[in-house]
């Protein structure tokens, strides 16, 4: 066994150093034959770049336990804009926002048959179509055009007394704001709530004034949930196309996990000509230690952790300047699993 380990290592080493001076111009094997036309790869004029410090470190890790969980894709050059990291807040479209008054004086208070500890729906709440949202105790009777439904911009409500309204949600959305609590006095001219639809939404990113510059009517977003898959809104999506440029606004005119109204979250604003990049996704990298590395899949079972120079990123993937070539078979998930199968790896040795 320990023969075979030995083997391993040494063809690893052998391995890296092939590639090294393979794409190192200025090695031998790069300077060698004058006459000969030089080879072009994707990591060529590298030099500058510290690429002969770039090692892989190889580990066996068997296959049938990872098999569900590793995705692998193969590294190719690809046009990459520049982007810039933003932070996106999701809003309301306006048009799509009701406000919900009592169409008479009264006082707020809880909806008949409601438990002790009911509270009015708070900010961010979501609510249903028609759902009961407090009621009012009229100071004089309510007019009796008043009890029956009735469902206005302004306004729903049904009524089952001479005295008491109850105010109803106009649509299925989130409560956007509230301005009153049980006991206050309201009337027509106080709007109570006002409920938002949840698609569409707006999302809105600031731009800094040293990023403007960038910023052309060709200008995407990439939303970076976390706890929801990457957005790409293009411009096609956008609401201020012909105005300023520090306040840019997309609507998202569909149901997007993790775009919750109220919400701030990572995006990134691409920007600019795109260029040629060695592409890999952006969940391809371990960050895990000083330099970012990747996990490129070899024969037998095994993976080798590849130190990388990265240069470029679009919100979804990453430019790799110097580690590995086009044609790599890199994972693109369950590196979680592939850096502890490596750590576990290192200890044995």
């Amino acid at each position: 066994m320990k023969a075979l380990v030995v083997s391993l290592a040494m063809l690893t080493l052998v391995t890296g150093c092939e590639r090294r001076a393979e794409n190192d111009p200025t090695s031998n094997a790069a300077s060698a034959g004058d006459e000969a036309t030089p080879k072009t790869t994707a990591l060529e004029g590298l030099t500058d770049r510290g690429q002969d410090d770039l090692a892989p470190a190889v580990f066996e890790f068997d296959p049938p336990s990872h098999e569900d969980v590793v995705s692998i894709v193969t590294a190719s050059e690809q046009e990459l804009q520049t982007a810039i990291l933003v932070i996106a807040r999701v809003g309301a479209a306006p048009q799509h926002v009701r406000e919900v008054a009592s169409p008479v004086d009264g006082r707020l208070g809880k909806p008949n048959g409601a438990s002790e500890d009911w509270t009015l729906p708070r900010v961010g709440e979501r609510v249903r179509k028609d759902q009961m949202l407090a009621s009012v105790v009229a100071d004089d009777v309510i007019p009796q055009a008043l009890r029956s439904p009735v469902r206005r911009q302004r306004q729903a409500k049904y009524s089952d007394s001479d005295r008491i309204l109850h105010l109803r949600s106009p649509l299925d959305g989130v409560i956007l704001t509230r301005a009153a609590h049980p006991g206050r006095e309201v009337g027509p001219t106080h709007v109570v709530f006002r409920v938002a639809a949840t698609v569409p939404v707006v999302v809105r990113v600031p731009v800094g004034a040293n990023d403007r510059v960038h910023i052309d009517a060709q200008t995407s977003l990439v939303l970076l949930p976390e706890d929801g898959p990457p957005r790409v809104l293009t411009a096609a999506n956008r609401l201020d196309i012909g105005g300023p440029i520090d306040d840019l606004r997309y609507l998202v005119d569909k149901a997007t996990e993790g775009l919750d109204i109220g919400r701030n979250m990572n995006a990134a604003l691409r920007t600019g000509p795109s260029r040629r990049h060695l592409a890999l996704p952006a969940t391809s990298i371990d960050r895990s230690e000083t330099r970012p590395a990747v996990y490129v899949q070899m024969s037998g079972g095994r993976f080798a952790r590849q130190e990388v120079v990265l240069e470029g990123w679009d919100g979804l993937r990453v430019g790799v300047r110097a580690g590995i070539r086009a044609g790599d078979r890199v994972a693109s998930q369950g590196i979680d699993i592939l850096r502890a199968g490596f750590d576990r790896r290192r200890e044995q040795q």
